[in-house]
């Protein structure tokens, strides 16, 4: 009989909290901000304090990312981060709820960047949180050949027969989008996508971090590079496939240089929100060029670029044609120290005051011209390049 008391009590109890939860719901649905991020506060609580009705709890807070009100989109980010850092083991749970909500297919392109945003900040541990980042990076790049997937062809609307004729043109038709172009929404979703790849491949096992990212990804994200209009976004696909290509096979390819190469002769790479993210990009990847006559090619673009740009870019090109003669001093040696025979004869009486980045001499004359050589952007910027040492005049 006591055993049948406690039984019957318990599913009264349960009974009344799912109902009790059931309400919580209804709260959430309300069109008034506050009973929304009350009733989400009051999930997150119960959740982190007791495991009932867990399942429940968790679809209820993740699924508000889908309200159209951005407060309560931050209000989800925020519980759900304070209820990882009250129960740690609870990420891959999180993960694989957020991951349910992102394969649906009625979300707005805004819940998703919210929901991906979340999981982007997620913080993580090297000792423990190998999995969890794992299955981060797998649904990233999942989302990425989404977003990065061309959109299907509008279906084509006819002319209206009989009862409905002549009402097809009140339809509402697809706005037009020129080819190879992305929206803005497209642009923040690609660039949070891969600041979040970036940003789990460190905590990722050695054997699985090596290849993150399918060819098929790195080939669209080549194919997009040079089309998308945010030059943010940009420079975060030349900051992923450095690191990808990199960890793959030791040594960046080629096509990434011809790549980088082109973008440095766009002013706006240098003027976007994230041009410092470009600065550092540079100064990582031309010392290490195996190429010393790329990477030289790649500084003097840089300059030329800085002799028309802002103060900034100037000085951000001189430091990485610094770091550049400080790590590849023995093989630019032969190459700053080159003679130009012709210059010699142009001059009956001249003073050779230094060595520009092409190779070319500065040489002052008699007159004290300065007859440039091949370098006319580092003449211009006052730079002079003797020995290893860099001068600014």
């Amino acid at each position: 009989t006591q055993l049948a008391v406690v039984a019957f009590f318990e599913d009264f109890l349960k009974t009344a909290f799912a109902g009790f939860i059931h309400v919580i719901g209804e709260a959430a649905h309300s069109s008034v901000a506050f009973f929304k991020t009350k009733a989400i506060r009051t999930a997150r609580e119960l959740l982190a304090a007791k495991p009932e009705q867990e399942r429940a709890l968790l679809s209820l807070i993740v699924n508000k990312f889908g309200d159209h009100g951005q407060k309560v989109s931050s209000t989800v980010a925020f519980n759900l981060r304070a209820l990882v850092e009250d129960h740690p083991r609870m990420k891959m749970v999180v993960v694989k709820e957020v991951e349910a909500f992102l394969a649906r297919k009625n979300i707005t392109q805004k819940s998703t960047y919210w929901a991906v945003l979340h999981l982007s900040e997620m913080m993580l541990s090297k000792k423990d949180d190998a999995d969890v980042a794992a299955a981060l990076a797998r649904l990233f790049v999942a989302r990425l050949e989404l977003a990065l997937r061309p959109p299907p062809p509008p279906a084509k609307i006819g002319k209206g027969d009989g009862k409905g004729k002549g009402r097809s043109r009140w339809l509402r038709r697809p706005k037009k989008r020129r080819r190879g172009l992305l929206a803005e929404d497209d642009n923040r979703l690609i660039r949070t996508l891969i600041n979040g790849i970036q940003r789990a491949m460190p905590y990722m096992d050695a054997s699985i971090s090596s290849t993150p990212v399918q060819d098929e990804t790195v080939n669209a994200l080549f194919k997009v590079c040079h089309t998308v209009s945010a030059y943010s976004t940009r420079i975060a696909i030349l900051s992923l496939l450095n690191r990808c290509l990199f960890e793959r096979s030791g040594q960046v390819p080629d096509r990434f240089y011809r790549l980088l190469h082109e973008q440095l002769a766009q002013f706006d790479l240098f003027s976007c929100q994230h041009r410092h993210q470009a600065y550092l990009l540079m100064q990582r990847i031309v010392p290490a060029d195996v190429s010393v006559a790329r990477a030289v090619a790649l500084t003097r673009r840089m300059l030329q670029v800085g002799a028309n740009a802002s103060p900034s870019v100037a000085v951000a090109a001189l430091a990485v044609l610094r770091e550049l003669v400080a790590a590849r001093r023995t093989e630019l040696l032969p190459l700053l120290h080159s003679v130009e025979s012709s210059l010699r004869k142009q001059l009956d009486v001249g003073v050779v005051v230094g060595a520009d980045v092409d190779g070319g001499l500065l040489v002052a004359g008699a007159d004290g011209v300065v007859v440039e050589g091949s370098g006319v952007v580092a003449a211009r910027l006052g730079v002079v390049v003797a020995g290893s040492a860099v001068v600014v005049a």
